[in-house]
């Protein structure tokens, strides 16, 4: 048996993450990063949760602890002592079953390399009484940043940066005793900043559902072990075809959800498709009814979503009214269209490529208030173009600062408030509906804003950057002519 030594008693602050995550690499060996990512996230928060879980009105046996695991089981035989402690948390406390995964015995997982990670936890993964909380997040949001990159694309089911939620939050900015919903709520990172951010004194109630089992249990100890109460069902279940908060209007939205999701399934008649039925080929605008039927009367939501949306099938935009009653699904355009004349489409706000970590495809902010059309600013949308803003920390990943954050939510609050506001050639501009109108209801805040006054064409480009501008304008053009042909087939139809 590996002989166990005591852990040095510091902060994993001080700590360099990059130890921990070069350890947990060392047990991917033949895994998938989706399969070992629930390994070593259920490992930290286990960790957390032996360690602090009677804070959070947790029962903890004396007999799991971090510690007695070691002395008990030996470098082939830890996945038993972790499947053990885990069915006594459970035992003893209703609310943890499911949560972690009891897979630490699988015959695919090298025990020994399982040992050396969680030998490595102990020895440099220490919580102080004084900071677990951020500590705890810390960790885990490094960690579920890297499985994002190792991911890829596929990673982007669970993970949304901090900075775009803080942006969303900064211009919305919810009220105390409020309610916040997210649809596609993945690991939970759009809770725990409301609640980081505007929520500790505030009694802030959180909803949520998420389609997939694995990141549905990410999400559940995510909240249990940071002591949050949030209501994302008894299990996994689909957005569109099993709404379990079906019914429930909720002060505020935030959320990422999955852009241009494909045969989504439907329900096709459905209450939730109050502007048109969407299209059956691609979610994006059921994904944005969804968010706009969950909204108070007095709601207001902040969402993420490609910018395919702003401009695509522009022609559908010029066709005949919409029409509740018909069976036929409607193109984006006449979507769009119908939407903006609702007069609650707040802002659109560009965001700079590469903000994301498992997808190349540029995206935007929209921001939703239902009671707009209550205020002088009802018939306009306010644009905003930060492209230029951020700063590249890798070739693939640029992350907008937080002085810049405050320059792009003080923007919109100006705005809003009719206070201090000014266009910004380049920047920012209020666009009137006849403005909107007169561009096919293209919501591309480029077309509107023009160019700053420094503004100068870039004198090269890397070939990385060229193909990933390239493919965007691939998937546009795709999901145009999809569109399209979707118009055709029902004109021929009928």
């Amino acid at each position: 048996m590996p002989k166990y030594t005591t852990p040095n008693p510091c902060s994993i602050v001080a700590v360099n993450k990059s130890v921990l995550w070069e350890s947990a690499e060392r047990l991917r060996s033949n895994l998938e990063a989706s399969d070992y990512k629930h390994i070593v996230l259920g490992l930290i928060g286990l960790k957390f949760t032996i360690q602090f879980g009677e804070k959070s009105g947790l029962k903890i046996n004396p007999d799991v602890s971090w510690t007695q695991i070691f002395k008990d089981y030996g470098g082939e035989e830890i996945g038993v002592g972790l499947n053990n402690s885990i069915k006594i948390l459970e035992n003893e406390n209703p609310s943890l079953k499911d949560v972690f995964p009891r897979v630490y015995e699988d015959p695919d997982l090298d025990q020994k390399k399982l040992y050396h990670l969680v030998e490595t936890f102990d020895k440099e993964f220490v919580f102080n009484d004084d900071s677990e909380s951020d500590t705890f997040g810390e960790v885990y949001e490094y960690f579920l940043g890297k499985f994002a990159e190792v991911e890829g694309r596929r990673g982007g089911e669970f993970f949304t940066p901090r900075e775009v939620v803080e942006l969303m939050l900064r211009c919305i900015r919810p009220k105390p005793q409020s309610s916040i919903y997210d649809p596609c709520c993945g690991s939970g990172g759009m809770f725990v900043r409301s609640h980081e951010s505007y929520g500790l004194n505030n009694k802030l109630e959180f909803y949520g559902q998420e389609a997939v089992g694995t990141t549905w249990r990410l999400c559940k100890m995510n909240m249990i072990v940071r002591g949050l109460q949030v209501d994302i069902g008894e299990r996994c279940a689909d957005t569109f075809s099993n709404n379990i908060h079906n019914g429930k209007k909720f002060d505020y939205v935030f959320t990422n959800p999955p852009f241009n999701l494909k045969e989504w399934g439907g329900p096709f008649d459905d209450e939730r498709w109050f502007i048109g039925k969407p299209s059956k080929r691609n979610a994006n605008f059921a994904w944005i009814q969804h968010i706009i039927h969950h909204l108070k009367e007095t709601g207001k939501a902040a969402f993420v979503m490609t910018n395919s949306v702003l401009s695509t099938d522009q022609k559908s935009a010029a066709s005949k009214e919409i029409d509740l009653d018909s069976s036929e699904d409607y193109g984006a355009g006449a979507l769009r269209r119908e939407l903006i004349k609702l007069g609650i489409l707040d802002a659109i706000i560009r965001l700079p490529n590469k903000i994301f970590l498992n997808t190349p495809i540029p995206a935007c902010i929209w921001i939703i208030d239902k009671e707009k059309a209550k205020t002088k600013t009802h018939s306009e949308v306010l644009m905003i173009d930060i492209r230029e803003m951020g700063s590249l920390i890798s070739k693939s990943r640029r992350v907008i600062t937080t002085p810049e954050i405050d320059i792009v939510s003080n923007y919109y609050t100006s705005w809003k408030s009719g206070s201090n506001y000014e266009d910004i050639s380049g920047i920012c501009k209020s666009v009137t509906f006849d403005e909107i109108s007169r561009h096919r209801y293209a919501l591309v805040p480029g077309r509107y804003i023009g160019y700053s006054d420094d503004f100068q064409l870039p004198e090269t480009t890397t070939f990385n950057e060229d193909i990933t501008e390239l493919c965007n304008l691939v998937e546009n053009t795709l999901n145009s002519w999809e569109e399209s042909i979707n118009t055709v087939r029902r004109g021929v139809g009928g």
